[in-house]
């Protein structure tokens, strides 16, 4: 059992029933729960959901290549590549839009 703060946290990964968590110090915890019970992360915390198997922390979101349909997320010189769907990159786009 460990206690990870929000901040720390890159992104996670569904794998089937458990979930990969990479965090900010370049550690990775698989968790024995699915992707779903995470969601609040993003109702409640502002993370991103981009794909059906992935939620990221926009904080450390760096670039997305709309071709291949993944993301790079970069902290300490460690970069993750994060897939994202159609549906995700319109809620990337909508995030990082700024209001006229």
């Amino acid at each position: 059992f460990e206690v990870v703060p929000r901040s720390d946290i890159v992104l996670l990964k569904a794998d089937g029933n458990y979930t990969l968590i990479q965090l900010s110090d370049h550690r990775e915890l698989m968790v024995s729960q699915n992707i779903g019970k995470f969601e609040y992360l993003v109702n409640q915390c502002g993370f991103l959901k981009i794909h059906r198997s992935n939620i990221i922390n926009p904080e450390y979101f760096r670039k997305v290549n709309r071709i291949s349909k993944h993301c790079i997320m970069s902290c300490k010189g460690h970069e993750y590549r994060s897939k994202v769907s159609s549906k995700g990159l319109k809620i990337l786009d909508d995030y990082f839009t700024i209001a006229e």
